[in-house]
């Protein structure tokens, strides 16, 4: 999801840009089988930049493979932020914002404690850690929605939408909230992070923080359809997995560095999803 906008929005900066991925992209490479090819492809164009969106999300999945989890979310960004180290290449990791527990809807800055609850959260911070080391690094923490259009593998957003196309009841959760922004929004803000060689950690996110019942109902009221959604709590939900439930995010260190005007409140990112949709983006994206 990520990957293909910034590729969009980047080819729109009159950028060049070359991809590394399993499929459809100019290096097609297994990470996990094959990570030699994928420093031998970076050797060989020198981009300016590197930046890597590769993780593995799912928590359970994370939980089940731990070994896995930390080769993808933890080595595979210290061994491209060291690369880069030595190439004097400008390193950029997407980090999460899977930090924080029990906050309701307070925000965190860049600089407040966090707490590793499952095998994503670790594996994420050891590599945050470990690509920090490097000078020429720029740390990510953010929560991206978006449309991505893989077959069985539904975004939080077309989960959304499709629920609501199909007449379903939505549970959304009252005591879970985060500051989602944009995937379109996000991909140019980090442009001009970027163009400015930010360094360090920094926060992407909206400028408020909602929970997910308020951001999935404004979706459905715009889309004549709140009657399917319920209030429901995390609480309630069986969580083979613990996870944050608190993940709002504090903008200010972003806000001076760009401006607080070029950052979208969640009604904002909303109007985004809804105006995709009404697009056709649900039919557009390949399946």
């Amino acid at each position: 999801m990520l990957g293909n906008m910034l590729v969009q929005v980047l080819n729109k900066k009159n950028q060049k840009v070359v991809t590394a991925a399993r499929a459809k992209a100019d290096l097609q490479v297994d990470l996990l089988e094959d990570l030699e090819r994928l420093t031998t492809f970076i050797l060989k164009e020198q981009p300016d930049v590197v930046i890597n969106t590769t993780a593995i999300i799912n928590l359970l999945e994370c939980e089940n493979n731990p070994e896995q989890a930390y080769l993808i979310n933890s080595r595979l960004p210290a061994i491209l932020a060291g690369m880069c180290d030595k190439l004097n290449l400008y390193y950029i990791q997407i980090s999460t914002d899977h930090y924080y527990l029990g906050d309701n809807n307070n925000v965190h800055n860049e600089d407040d404690s966090i707490q590793l609850l499952n095998e994503y959260a670790r594996t994420k911070y050891i590599g945050e850690v470990l690509t920090n080391l490097y000078e020429k690094t720029l740390i990510v923490r953010t929560n991206i929605v978006g449309f991505k259009g893989q077959e069985g593998k539904p975004t939080f957003i077309e989960w959304i939408l499709n629920s609501l196309e199909e007449n379903k009841k939505i549970h959304a959760f009252t005591d879970f909230y985060t500051s989602s922004i944009d995937v379109e929004r996000f991909s140019e803000i980090l442009y001009e992070l970027i163009l400015k060689q930010v360094t360090g950690v920094v926060n992407i996110g909206a400028s408020d923080v909602v929970s997910k019942y308020e951001f999935i109902t404004e979706i459905a009221e715009k889309l004549g359809k709140k009657h399917l959604v319920y209030e429901d709590t995390l609480q309630n939900l069986r969580q083979e997995v613990k996870r944050a439930d608190s993940l709002g995010l504090d903008i200010q260190k972003l806000a001076n560095l760009i401006g607080k005007d070029k950052i979208p409140t969640s009604k904002e990112v909303v109007d985004w999803v809804v105006k995709r949709y009404k697009e056709g983006v649900l039919y557009e994206l390949p399946k």
